[in-house]
Formats: structure tokens, C-alpha cells, sequence
């Protein structure tokens, strides 16, 4: 009798899902009927420490406020807000959950980033989709995930959490956990302390959440500011004859793993919008990606390494003399030393 009950409650959700779809492309705004959840839009900490003539010495990325505020590579250590790359965020909805009473146990949200280009007034842009996963057997992952029933299965422009949710763990990872590692984290806050980021959604000075608005959203991610301004503390130190590089409309983020776009604030805030009251505010977070900033190192050092070998298969000749010159410079036979210094 109960399962029979269960399966004509969930019929009746996915009917009241195609009756008020939430299909959330950010450029298909829709006003939603339902909306009693608290919107997250994530970035990652990606490392750009590989310009000027000395880089800064290896740390620990800064809060997001002096990442935002900050104009120097100096005091970002290196480090800037950029756009995920694709893979899965896992937030855990953490204690106290008041709304629900003293027992509630929060739920473990699953996303998986999906992303496409296009282009719109002769910008590139990414169509980004997070894609929401649940539980097949809706208790744990034994059985694996499914994604979300109906047309909210094909995505949502950012994250998000019961409106009632104050404090998550979050992580970001290029590929899927494994269903063992997911239930150890749902059950365990210590190991979930230890491998994950926790993050109050209504602390004003939260390490690393800040308010989404348009303004910190052209403030702080580099994909939201117009192409002048990204990387603008990159281009500051770079020396400026370097290969007649064009400052003003070098892409920086392409000597990176991911490339840089020029996305538009109004309309991602257009769509987190309509899910906010009054009073209400959602969040920018960022998170860390360690593999990331390795893929990033590795990618720069490649392209060093091949235009290495492009200057020198170029400068062949003039390489090849300079290297007897220097050779014989180093003789230590006195007559000889002296007709090269002649």
C-alpha cells in the first residue's frame, strides 16, 4: 500500500514538473512557480601565476573579497575567479536545518557542470547547465543516480538549496565519485570536514562566498568582465614589447586550459532573480580545484616548450655560431683566447 502511494505522489510531481517547467537556460528566462530555493552560482580558483619576470612563490589561494578587490598578481598569490571547469559539485545541506526540526538530516544535492559555446553580438559566450542527479533507490547510491524527472532534467543556469539551508560542505570534482565515497560522505561530517569546503550562505564575510549582483559579478570573474579588462593585473607585468603583443586584446585565458569568455552579469542575475524575494540574496562561491591548477601549470610549461622549439628549429644558425663562440670563448689556450677577444 505504501508503495503504491509513493508511486502516485512521485506521478503527481513530474506532472506538476511538465505543468510549471523550470527549464533554466540562462537565456530563456522563465518565472518558476515554485520558489523555495536559495541560488549558488560557483567558480573556481585557477592559477595564472606564469607572466613577468619573476613569478610569485607557491600558496594558499586568498579569500574571495581580496581576490575581488585586489590588482595585483602580488596579493592574489596567482590565483583568479574563473569559470568551472565541466565535471560534478556535491553540496551537503549541514546543521542546523531549524525549518525542519531538531531530527532533519540534510540532503546531498548532486550536479553535473555541462557546458557549450555559442556566440552572441560577436562574443563567445558558454551556455553553462548544471544538471541535477538523485538517488535511483532515493535513499544512497548503491544503485546508482538518475537525473531529474521531465524537462528540469535538461539543466539549471547554478546550483542550489532548500531556501531554508544556512551552511553547506561543497566540492568540486572533474569526475564522478564513486557510489562508495558518495554515501561516506552523506553519513560522515568529519570525513566531509576534512575533504570538502564549508561555506555560510548568509555570512556577509564569508572566505568564499560573496553576494551575486552584477557588480561582483564583473568584479571578480574574469569571464564577466569586458576582454580589456581580463587579466588586467597580468598585463600589467608583462614586459610590453614582448613579441609586439597586442595588450589590449591579448586572450590571456588562452595559454590556459580553459579559454576565456565575455559573459553577460544581467542576464545570469535576470534568472537567479526570479527565484528571490524580498530581502533575499543568493551567493557567489568559489571553490578549489587542485587538478585544475595542475592541468593549468602543464599546459602553460607545453606551450613554453613548443615555441621553444619553434624559435630555435627558426633561429638555427645565428643559435648554432653563437654556441661555437661560446665554446671557444671558454678555451684555455692563451693565443687562442686572445684573437677571439681581438
Amino acid at each position: 500500500m505504501t508503495t503504491d502511494i509513493q508511486d502516485r505522489f512521485d506521478k503527481l510531481i513530474e506532472k506538476a514538473y511538465e505543468l510549471f517547467p523550470q527549464n533554466l537556460e540562462v537565456d530563456n528566462y522563465m518565472q518558476p512557480c515554485d520558489c523555495d530555493i536559495k541560488p549558488i552560482y560557483p567558480v573556481r580558483y585557477a592559477y595564472v601565476n606564469f607572466f613577468g619576470k619573476e613569478l610569485e612563490k607557491p600558496a594558499a589561494p586568498p579569500d574571495i573579497h581580496t581576490l575581488m578587490f585586489s590588482s595585483s598578481i602580488e596579493k592574489t598569490k596567482g590565483y583568479a575567479a574563473r569559470l568551472l571547469r565541466p565535471g560534478w559539485i556535491y553540496i551537503k545541506e549541514e546543521a542546523p536545518l531549524t525549518a525542519r526540526g531538531s531530527k532533519a538530516r540534510g540532503l546531498l544535492h548532486i550536479f553535473k557542470y555541462c557546458v557549450s559555446e555559442r556566440e552572441a553580438n560577436g562574443k563567445k559566450q558558454r551556455v553553462e547547465k548544471f544538471k541535477k542527479y538523485m538517488f535511483l533507490n532515493r535513499k544512497d547510491a548503491s544503485e546508482g543516480l538518475i537525473p531529474e524527472p521531465g524537462i528540469r532534467g535538461e539543466g539549471h543556469p547554478f546550483l542550489f538549496v532548500a531556501k531554508d539551508v544556512i551552511n553547506i560542505s561543497i566540492a568540486y570534482s572533474e569526475h564522478p565519485w564513486h557510489a562508495s565515497v558518495l554515501d561516506k560522505m552523506n553519513g560522515s561530517l568529519a570525513l566531509r570536514q576534512k575533504t570538502m569546503q564549508f561555506i555560510n550562505l548568509d555570512k556577509e564575510q564569508s572566505p568564499f562566498a560573496v553576494k551575486a549582483s552584477v557588480k561582483y559579478f564583473r568584479k571578480l570573474i574574469v569571464d564577466y568582465k569586458i576582454q580589456q579588462e581580463q587579466f588586467a593585473d597580468i598585463k600589467a607585468i608583462i614586459e610590453k614589447d614582448i613579441n609586439e603583443l597586442d595588450l589590449a586584446t591579448a586572450r590571456i585565458g588562452a595559454l590556459t586550459t580553459q579559454e576565456s569568455y565575455e559573459m553577460d552579469a544581467d542576464v545570469i542575475i535576470k534568472a537567479i532573480n526570479g527565484y528571490l524575494h524580498l530581502h533575499e540574496q543568493a551567493r557567489i562561491i568559489i571553490l578549489h580545484d587542485p587538478v585544475g591548477r595542475q592541468r593549468d601549470i602543464a599546459e602553460v610549461y607545453s606551450i613554453l616548450h613548443l615555441w621553444q622549439q619553434s624559435y630555435n628549429a627558426s633561429n638555427i644558425y645565428p643559435l648554432t655560431i653563437g654556441f661555437y663562440v661560446e665554446r671557444l670563448k671558454a678555451t684555455k689556450d692563451p693565443a687562442l683566447k686572445k684573437k677571439i677577444d681581438d
